[in-house]
């Protein structure tokens, strides 16, 4: 294992990609995005490429009281390019 799954590694700034945002199980992470208590992550690890939420996510500045997502497929994330 090299730490890389498709184009992510571990290190790189991601958020939540619209397709992330549109499923259930991302609600809260989706709330706490668009609430502005946490708007990136960074990749902390990456499992096995045949499981489910491979990609670990650690949410930068996030200390809410509800516990967000944290692993994550692919394609629920977009790499993050910072505010525009």
């Amino acid at each position: 294992m090299n730490g890389r799954i498709g184009k992510y590694k571990i290190g790189d700034l991601v958020t939540l990609s619209s397709y992330g945002k549109s499923t259930n199980q991302n609600s809260d992470a989706t709330e706490a995005i668009e609430d502005g208590y946490c708007v990136y992550g960074m990749i902390t690890k990456v499992k096995h490429s045949s499981s489910d939420y491979p990609i670990v996510v650690h949410w930068i500045g996030y200390t809410g009281a509800v516990s967000i997502p944290t692993s994550f497929f692919f394609r629920e994330l977009k790499h993050y390019r910072g505010a525009r």
